[in-house]
């Protein structure tokens, strides 16, 4: 299980790289196309809690990745050995930016995906890139067991991919109930229907945020920190570990 979450980690951040340089060609390539118009500010993307703790500068990350070369078989590099080759994967909230980007790269090892959809969005790079058309789609909410769990069972799942949340701060401050329903009733269904079916689901991996230890007095993050929330999104997150 250990090497699933380091090759998943690795994956997340070549994912997060990717986004970096596509942004970075975006700016430039619309820099000054409209004197009038003032530039862009861009948010940075979001950080990771990697297994070896908070990982606040990407060429921390990308140390961390280099030691990644030695995993078991799984990781998302070119030393996977096919291993995700004819897997059957479930990918949950495979339309935002990791998720995404997951299922293309797990297409492009040939590996099996069923994508769990709550809305079509064109706007993402599972739908631009045409991915979308070489999955299984599965139309539905996390906080449905029924629909989870025929996600699971009608395409005989071996690994589950967790990333589905409702991952805006903002919202879950406004709605902190339907955030509950999706972060944390979603993950126990996800869990549950692994459990339930463990004579052929094998392995989960359940994405989780930094936002789950709360405001904290020493910083950098590490894993056995105590969980601390005071806000929806954050208790969300909290309980979902």
């Amino acid at each position: 299980m250990a090497s699933l979450v380091e090759g998943f980690s690795s994956f997340a951040v070549s994912s997060l790289n990717t986004y970096r340089k596509k942004t970075a060609a975006y700016l430039n390539n619309n820099a000054g196309a409209s004197g009038s118009r003032r530039a862009t500010r861009v948010l940075p993307p979001p950080r990771f809690l990697a297994r070896h703790g908070y990982l606040p500068r990407l060429p921390d990350v990308e140390r961390v990745v280099e030691n990644l070369s030695t995993m078991e078989g799984v990781a998302m590099s070119e030393n996977g050995n096919g291993f995700w080759s004819g897997r059957k994967v479930l990918v949950t909230g495979a339309t935002g930016i990791i998720g995404s980007w997951l299922v293309k790269e797990l297409v492009a090892r040939s590996a099996d995906v069923v994508a769990l959809v709550l809305d079509s969005n064109p706007q993402t790079e599972l739908y631009r890139s045409g991915t979308i058309g070489r999955v299984h789609v599965v139309n539905g909410r996390l906080e449905d067991f029924s629909t989870v769990n025929r996600a699971v069972v009608a395409y005989s799942v071996d690994t589950v991919l967790h990333l589905g949340a409702q991952a805006i701060v903002e919202v879950a401050t406004m709605s902190p109930l339907a955030t509950f329903e999706t972060n944390i009733r979603g993950t126990w269904n996800v869990l549950e229907v692994c459990r339930q079916h463990r004579s052929f689901v094998e392995r989960i991996v359940v994405a989780s945020s930094d936002k789950a230890y709360g405001e904290q007095d020493d910083l950098p993050y590490t894993e056995d920190m105590a969980l601390r929330p005071r806000y929806p999104y954050e208790v969300s997150k909290s309980c979902a570990i």
